[in-house]
C-alpha cells in the first residue's frame, strides 16, 4: 500500500517555500557544473535501447498521456523518399501488428479518445511524435492497449500496399491544402535561409510528384531504416502508479530487440558565408510584406552544457525580452518604420541557433524597415542595454517563474512532455517547479549587464547572416535588387547610432483615495457554489473561489445590449476598429509604453468588448493583483484614452495592409460566404476594406464606447479563481461600486440582428489561385426551440458527421485532408442553429465530393446513429465534460451562460448525454436539417468557374 502522509506535507510546505525563496547569493554557474534534474521523473532504458520517461501527475484524475518521439525526420530522406518521413507518420493510423486497418482509431473513440484531437502525430525535419493524450485510466485494459499501440508504432506498423495507396490521396489533398503563399515564400527563401544545404531540400510534405509515384519499398525502408529504438523515446505522464506502469511497460516491449544495424545519422552541416545572403522574392497572394535578418550562431547544445547552458540561456531570453521592448516601443509611434517588428534567439536546426530581427513593411518599404531593423541590431550591438531595461526583464522573468512555481500542483499532463523529449533530443534539463524557482532567482541574480551586453554585441555582423524579403507580386512593381539590399546593410554599419535612453516610469496607477463606492446591499447564494454580491449602484458581482490554479482569477463581466442596438450600420464600422485600437492605446494618464513599464512584475490585464449581444470586460490576474485588475476595470470603464496619434498608426496600418489582402483568397471567400448567407445586408461586413476605412473616425469610435460604457446598473462582474468573497468584496465595493450608474430600464438586447436568408442559396464562383483547389462550404441554418437536450443531440449530430465525412471523403475517397464541421446553437435572443460544413479538394472532384455532404445528413436524419457512433459519441462527451469541471475556464463559461443567458449548461449535463439514442438524434436530424435552409458556397480558380 501506497502511504500517504497529507498532514505531515501540508506542515512542512511554508518551511520549504522559505527555503526555496529565501536570500540566494549571487553565483554564475562554474565551467562543468551539472544541472539538477527532476527527481520524481522515472527515466530508464528498455532491453531494446528504447528509453523510457515516467511522470505522475494527478490533473486530471484517472487520466494519462502516452507519446513517443523518434529523433527522425525528414533530413533522414533519400532525394526518392522527399516527403516519405511525413508519410509514414499517417500510416501509422493505418494498420499495425495489433491494430489492423483503422481499427486503432475506431477503438481507441469507444474510450472517447478523438482521433485529430487526442490522437495524432506531427513530423518536422529534425524529429517525428506521436500521441495519445487525455486516456481515461478507467480500467486495466485501456492502460495495456495504449502501450500496445506504442508497441506497434515503435516497429510494427504495418505499410500494407492498398493502405499506401489509399492515403496519397489524403496526404496529397493535405498537400494542396497547406501549399499557400507563406510555404512558397518559404521554399524559395529556404536556400538562402539554410545555404544551399540540405535541408533547403526537405520541407517535410514533400511534393505531389513523389508523393504520387515513389515506390513502396521506398517508405518500408526508410522505417526500417530509421524508426529502431536508439532513436526512440516513450514519455507517458498521467495519474498512475509510477512502478506498476514501468513493470507493464517492460512486459510489453519486451519482444521488441536492438536493431542488428545501426546506421550512423549522417552528418547535415551548413556553410558559412562571409558576406550577408540575400533572397528577395514574391508571391500573388502574400497580404503583407516582411522583412527578416538573421545572423547564424554556433547551438548553445554544443558550447555549453549543465548550469552553463542555463546561464547562457537566460542570458539570451533577458536580451530578446529588452529588444522586444524597443521594437514595441516603436511600432506605436506615428510613421514608425515598420507596421510591427520583434526579435530574438533561438535554436533553428540541429547545426545552427540563430538571432534574428524582423518586422513586417508597408508597400513599398521593404528597404526602410531593413534599414530601420539593422539600426536597432547595430543600436544594441554598440551601445548595449541600460540597467533599468534589465531590471524590468529580471523583474518579469521572475514573476513568470514564481507564477509558475505557485501553479506547480495544477499543471495539467500536456505541460510535462515537451521538456522530457527536449532532453532526450539534446540533453536539455527538466527541471521540478522548486528547482527551476531556485536556479532562476541565483541565475538572475548572477547576470550583469556587462554579460548581456557583450553577448548581444558578438550577434550581429556580416559573416553567417542572411537577409530574407518577401513581398506581395504587383504588377509593373520592381522588386529590390540584391546590391539595393545590401547597400542598405552597409550604409548601417556604417553610420552613427545614438545609444538608447530609456525612460523610466514609476508612480501608482491611479488614485483611488477620492473613489467614493458603493456598498453591498444583498448577499446571496449563487449558481454553482457561487455568491451574489449586489451594490447600491446596480452592479452585480458573482464570486466563485476555486483551489484549481493556485495563480489564476479570471474575470468576465457583460451587459446586455451590444450591436444589436446599434440602428446605423456605419456605426458597427466603427465598434470593429475598436479591438485594434484598445490594443494599442493605453488607459488613464498612461500610453500603452508607460502602462507595460509600470505594470511590470505584475500579472493583470483587462480587455474591454463590445459584441453583437452585449458590452463588458474579460480579464484576468495573479491573486497578489486583483486591486491592479479591478484599477484596469476601473479606468477601462472611466478613462479610456482615445489619442489622435494612436488612432493614425492604427489607419496606417490598416490601409498598409489593405492591398494585399483583400487579393487573398481566403479574405475573398470570407466576403463570399458573408454576402451569400446574409444577402448582401449592410451589417455583416469585412472590417478591413476601403468603404470602412473611409467610414471611421476616431470620434464616432470614441462617443460609441463611451455610450456602452456610461451606465454600469444591470452590469454583471464574475470571478472564477484563487480568490474569498470576503477579500473580494471591499475591492468590488470600492471600484465596481464607484463605476457611474443611473437606475432606468434594465438592460436589454436591441432589435437589430441579422438572420441568414432562408431557403437554399448557392454561390459558385472564381478567383485567381496559384495553387488550383476547390474551397466547399454547406451551411444549415434555421429554428430551434432550446432545450439541454436538443443542444447534446446538436452536438451529437456535428461529432457523428465528422467521424462519417473521415471515414468517406477522407478515407474511402482520398478527396480531402479533412473535413470541418461547426456548430452554433444559442438560447436568446432567438432559439437557432447553424451547421458549417467546410473542405477543400482538386478542382476535378467537387462535384463528386460535395453531394456525399448531404448523403450523410440524409442518412442521419433517416437512419439515426449506429450503436457504434453512440458508444463513440457518448464516451467522448462525458470525458470531455468531467476533464473540464478542473479549468476555471470552464466553470466561468458556465455561470456566465447562466447569469446572462439564463442558459444552465451544466445541471444534469451528464444524464441528458446518457439519454442519447439513435431515434433522439434522427429525430433531432431531421427537425433541423428538414428546415432546407441550406446555403452552399463553392470557390473554384477563375477559369474553372465558367
Amino acid at each position: 500500500m501506497k502511504l500517504r502522509r497529507p498532514n505531515l506535507l501540508r506542515a512542512l510546505l511554508p518551511v520549504l517555500v522559505l527555503t526555496l525563496t529565501g536570500p540566494v547569493h549571487a553565483q554564475k554557474p562554474a565551467p562543468g557544473e551539472t544541472a539538477p534534474v527532476d527527481s520524481s521523473v522515472r527515466v530508464g532504458q528498455l532491453p531494446s535501447g528504447i528509453t523510457y520517461y515516467l511522470k505522475h501527475n494527478a490533473k486530471p484524475a484517472r487520466r494519462a498521456d502516452f507519446h513517443i518521439y523518434y529523433k527522425v525526420g525528414a533530413i533522414q530522406e533519400e532525394e526518392s523518399q522527399n516527403g516519405l518521413a511525413h508519410f509514414l507518420e499517417h500510416m501509422a493510423f493505418n494498420g499495425s501488428q495489433h491494430f489492423p486497418g483503422n481499427s486503432m482509431i475506431d477503438w481507441l473513440s469507444t474510450v472517447g479518445v478523438r482521433f485529430g484531437e487526442n490522437l495524432n502525430a506531427a513530423t518536422g525535419q529534425e524529429q517525428t511524435t506521436y500521441m495519445i493524450t487525455n486516456v481515461p485510466l478507467t480500467r486495466p485494459g485501456i492502460v495495456d492497449s495504449a502501450l500496445l499501440i506504442l508497441h506497434d508504432w515503435a516497429g510494427h506498423i504495418a505499410l500494407d500496399t492498398a493502405d499506401i495507396d489509399k492515403e496519397r490521396g489524403v496526404i496529397i489533398e493535405e498537400w494542396r491544402q497547406g501549399n499557400n503563399a507563406q510555404r512558397r515564400i518559404f521554399e524559395k527563401q529556404a536556400p538562402v535561409l539554410y545555404n544551399n544545404s540540405l535541408y533547403a531540400r526537405r520541407n517535410v510534405i514533400g511534393n505531389p510528384e513523389v508523393l504520387k509515384t515513389f515506390k513502396y519499398q521506398e517508405l518500408r525502408d526508410f522505417y526500417r531504416k530509421w524508426y529502431r529504438p536508439d532513436l526512440q523515446a516513450f514519455v507517458i505522464v498521467g495519474d498512475f502508479d509510477v512502478d506498476s506502469m514501468e513493470r507493464k511497460l517492460r512486459r510489453t516491449m519486451a519482444d521488441l530487440k536492438p536493431s542488428a544495424v545501426r546506421t550512423p545519422k549522417a552528418t547535415v552541416t551548413v556553410a558559412d558565408n562571409e558576406r550577408p545572403l540575400v533572397s528577395v522574392t514574391s508571391d500573388p497572394e502574400l497580404t503583407a510584406t516582411s522583412v527578416q535578418v538573421l545572423f547564424r550562431e554556433r547551438p548553445l547544445a554544443e558550447r555549453y552544457d549543465g548550469m552553463e547552458r542555463i546561464y547562457h540561456e537566460y542570458i539570451r531570453s533577458l536580451a530578446g525580452r529588452m529588444l522586444n521592448e524597443r521594437f514595441s516601443e516603436l511600432s506605436r509611434r506615428e510613421n514608425a518604420p515598420f507596421l510591427g517588428a520583434g526579435g530574438g534567439y533561438g535554436s533553428v536546426v540541429e547545426p545552427f541557433d540563430a538571432f534574428f530581427v524582423g518586422g513586417t513593411a508597408r508597400e513599398g518599404e521593404a528597404l526602410r524597415t531593413l534599414e530601420a531593423l539593422y539600426t536597432e541590431a547595430y543600436r544594441m550591438k554598440r551601445g548595449g542595454f541600460t540597467q533599468s531595461e534589465l531590471d524590468r526583464a529580471k523583474t518579469e522573468i521572475m514573476r513568470g517563474t514564481e507564477s509558475y512555481f505557485e501553479n506547480r500542483n495544477d499543471r495539467k499532463n500536456g505541460e510535462f512532455a515537451g521538456a522530457y523529449m527536449e532532453h532526450f533530443e539534446d540533453g536539455t534539463p527538466y527541471l521540478s517547479p522548486e528547482q527551476d524557482l531556485r536556479i532562476t532567482r541565483r541565475v538572475l541574480d548572477a547576470v550583469t549587464l556587462e554579460e548581456v551586453n557583450a553577448v548581444a554585441a558578438e550577434w550581429v555582423r556580416d559573416r553567417n547572416s542572411a537577409i530574407l524579403i518577401s513581398l506581395p507580386e504587383k504588377a509593373g512593381a520592381a522588386l529590390p535588387t540584391e546590391a539595393e539590399v545590401l547597400a542598405v546593410a552597409e550604409r548601417v554599419k556604417n553610420a552613427r547610432i545614438e545609444a538608447y535612453e530609456d525612460s523610466v516610469q514609476s508612480g501608482e496607477l491611479m488614485d483611488a483615495s477620492g473613489l467614493e463606492g458603493a456598498p453591498v446591499v444583498k448577499t446571496e447564494s449563487g449558481k454553482y457554489g457561487s455568491t451574489v454580491l449586489t451594490l447600491k449602484n446596480g452592479v452585480r458581482v458573482v464570486v466563485k473561489p476555486t483551489e484549481l490554479k493556485a495563480d489564476e482569477v479570471q474575470m468576465n463581466a457583460f451587459q446586455k445590449g451590444g450591436q444589436s442596438t446599434v440602428a446605423e450600420a456605419t456605426d458597427l464600422y466603427n465598434l470593429g476598429m475598436l479591438p485594434a485600437y484598445l490594443g494599442l492605446s493605453g488607459v488613464g494618464d498612461f500610453s500603452h509604453t508607460e502602462l507595460d513599464k509600470l505594470l511590470t512584475g505584475k500579472i493583470a490585464a483587462v480587455r474591454p468588448s463590445i459584441g453583437s449581444l452585449s458590452q463588458g470586460f474579460s480579464g484576468s490576474c495573479s491573486p497578489k493583483d486583483i486591486e491592479t485588475l479591478m484599477q484596469l476595470t476601473y479606468l477601462y470603464y472611466t478613462a479610456p484614452r482615445f489619442e489622435r496619434s494612436d488612432w493614425n498608426v492604427l489607419m496606417n496600418q490598416y490601409r498598409s495592409l489593405l492591398p494585399g489582402v483583400v487579393k487573398n483568397p481566403n479574405y475573398i471567400l470570407q466576403d463570399s460566404l458573408f454576402r451569400t448567407v446574409y444577402g448582401h445586408n449592410p451589417r455583416v461586413f469585412m472590417q478591413l476594406s476601403e468603404q470602412v476605412l473611409d467610414t471611421v473616425s476616431l470620434e464616432r469610435t470614441e462617443q460609441l464606447y463611451r455610450r456602452f460604457f456610461s451606465n454600469a446598473d444591470g452590469m454583471t462582474f464574475i470571478f472564477v479563481g484563487n480568490i474569498s468573497v470576503d477579500s473580494l468584496r471591499p475591492l468590488a465595493e470600492k471600484y465596481l461600486g464607484s463605476l457611474p450608474a443611473r437606475k432606468g430600464k434594465e438592460p436589454q438586447w436591441g432589435d437589430y440582428l441579422v438572420l441568414p436568408v432562408p431557403g437554399r442559396v448557392q454561390n459558385v464562383y472564381g478567383t485567381p489561385l496559384e495553387t488550383p483547389k476547390a474551397t466547399a462550404i454547406e451551411l444549415y441554418t434555421g429554428e430551434l426551440p432550446y432545450t439541454m437536450a436538443r443542444s447534446i443531440n446538436l452536438e451529437a449530430i456535428r461529432y457523428i458527421l465528422e467521424m462519417r465525412y473521415t471515414k468517406s471523403i477522407r478515407e474511402e475517397k482520398g478527396g480531402t485532408y479533412g473535413v470541418g464541421v461547426s456548430l452554433t446553437y444559442q438560447k436568446v435572443p432567438l432559439p437557432r442553429f447553424a451547421f458549417q460544413i467546410f473542405f477543400e479538394t482538386d478542382t476535378t472532384r467537387v462535384g463528386e465530393l460535395l453531394p456525399l455532404v448531404e448523403q450523410e445528413i440524409r442518412a442521419l436524419s433517416e437512419g439515426g446513429a449506429t450503436e457504434e457512433e453512440l458508444t463513440k459519441t457518448k464516451e467522448f462527451f462525458l470525458k470531455q465534460y468531467r476533464d473540464g469541471l478542473i479549468h476555471n475556464g470552464t466553470w466561468m463559461g458556465y455561470l456566465t451562460s447562466w447569469y446572462l443567458n439564463d442558459n444552465d449548461r451544466h445541471t444534469d449535463y451528464e444524464a441528458a448525454v446518457r439519454a442519447l439514442t439513435s431515434e433522439t438524434i434522427r429525430r433531432t436530424a431531421a427537425e433541423t436539417f428538414g428546415q432546407d435552409n441550406v446555403c452552399t458556397v463553392v470557390q473554384l480558380p477563375e477559369a474553372e468557374s465558367e
